[in-house]
This record gives C-alpha cells, sequence and structure tokens, in this order.
C-alpha cells in the first residue's frame, strides 16, 4: 500500500469516536455558518441562516463531548429561532456591533484592524498567499477585503472540506497537508485576532446576538486549533511508521 494511505480505514477522531472525515465535515459547516452570519443580515441572510442552523444543530450531536459544543449549541439554537420579520433588527444590531460601535467604538470584522497600522499591508499580503496556495479566490461581488472574518472563516471551512475528502480517500498524507494547513492558518490568523473581537462584542452593552455568535465562533476556533494540533502530531506520528 502507498505510503500515506496506511491506517486510515474508518479512522476515528482521538478520544472522541466520531470518523475524521465527519469530523472535518462537522467543522466545515461551522466555519462556513459562522462566516455567513458575521456578514451583513439582508434577506436572504434571514431566510436561510435560520435553516441552517436547524439542520446543523441536529447534524452536529456527536460533538456534545467537545468543550467548546455548550457555546455553539446556544449559539445554533437562538439563529434557528430568528424569524425573517426580525431583519430590521438584526440589520441595526449589526451595524451598532460592527460599523458604528457602542461608547467604545465598533468591533471591526478586519484582522488589520487588530494590528498596528503599519502592519495592514503585511496581513493582507499574507492573506493573499495563503488563499493562493490554497487554491481559494474571494469573488468579486462578495466587496469585502481578504482580511474580513468572513472570508477568513469560509478558507478554514475549503480546508476542513479539502481534509474530509482526503480522509475519505483514506490519504493520509494529504489529510496532514490540509491539517497543517489549517494549524498554521488558525494560529498566524483567527487564533490570534478573534479573541479581541469577540472580547469587544462581548461588552455588555453589545447586542445578544452579535455577542452569542462571536463568543462561540470564538470557542469553536480556540479549540479547534488544539484539535488540529493534536491530530498533526499523532498522525505525523502514524505516518512515520
Amino acid at each position: 500500500m502507498p505510503r500515506g494511505r496506511r491506517r486510515t480505514q474508518g479512522v476515528r477522531a482521538i478520544g472522541n469516536g466520531l470518523p475524521l472525515s465527519e469530523l472535518a465535515r462537522l467543522r466545515q459547516a461551522a466555519y462556513r455558518l459562522f462566516g455567513s452570519v458575521l456578514l451583513y443580515p439582508d434577506e436572504e441572510w434571514v431566510t436561510t441562516l435560520p435553516g441552517v442552523a436547524d439542520g446543523l444543530l441536529a447534524e452536529s450531536r456527536a460533538l456534545s463531548r467537545f468543550p467548546f459544543w455548550d457555546r455553539e449549541s446556544q449559539f445554533l439554537a437562538a439563529l434557528r429561532r430568528l424569524d425573517p420579520g426580525e431583519q430590521p433588527a438584526l440589520e441595526a444590531a449589526y451595524v451598532a456591533t460592527f460599523v458604528t460601535g457602542a461608547d467604545n467604538g465598533p468591533c471591526h470584522p478586519y484582522e488589520s484592524a487588530y494590528h498596528p497600522p503599519d502592519a495592514t499591508a503585511w496581513v493582507l499580503a499574507e492573506l493573499d498567499r495563503n488563499y493562493a496556495e490554497g487554491g481559494f479566490s474571494v469573488a468579486p461581488s462578495f466587496h469585502e477585503p481578504p482580511d474580513h472574518a468572513a472570508v477568513e472563516l469560509e478558507f478554514m471551512g475549503l480546508l476542513c472540506g479539502e481534509e474530509a475528502a482526503a480522509w475519505e480517500r483514506s490519504d493520509l498524507a494529504e489529510a496532514l497537508v490540509r491539517l497543517e494547513r489549517q494549524a498554521g492558518f488558525l494560529d498566524r490568523h483567527l487564533a490570534r485576532w478573534f479573541p479581541e473581537l469577540a472580547r469587544r462584542a462581548g461588552e455588555p452593552e453589545r447586542d445578544a446576538f452579535y455577542r452569542l455568535a462571536t463568543d462561540a465562533a470564538c470557542a469553536v476556533i480556540a479549540h479547534d486549533l488544539e484539535i488540529v494540533n493534536t491530530l498533526v502530531r499523532h498522525y505525523r506520528e502514524v505516518d512515520r511508521r
């Protein structure tokens, strides 16, 4: 059997019993949903995302033993309950949270806002390089720069989807490549700046829905970095055998 394809058939997540391909698909869905939630809540947002949350909440019960699940499930339940009639209130809450801000200013959903001004060019160049290496591009219709939280979360979703496909092919070497890209991207980007966004969005005067959304996303990002690093360490050793 070719190197890199050993010991992967039916492989299960460490300490959870969940197939790694399924875990990667659930992680992909979570990243994509969080990315969508952090975009402006237009009509399509309010008519589709509650249904997506309902489906993901049902599909993700197997994650109940992971530390982030309590916060993620609370967020999914809140999103599932939203009604299209709440769109005006959501629009106002989004603007107040991420654009104009409360007394302490807005929680800008851009990574460059959490670095010194002279680092902006570096951040954007680094992200463009990561995206190009991953075969990812931002559609011109998206109207957001590469350091928007929604773009970075969507990129993580892409990497998780590619990891899942590698596990499904029993291709350990390719799964490791995708896991290592995830670990690097989380460590250099989302896990580095998103906690500050969540902290600001979590201030008591902020909107309750976006406090819940950013807190849940932050928990998923932090624990996902631990999961990915654990998998990388374990399967590097497997690949060497």
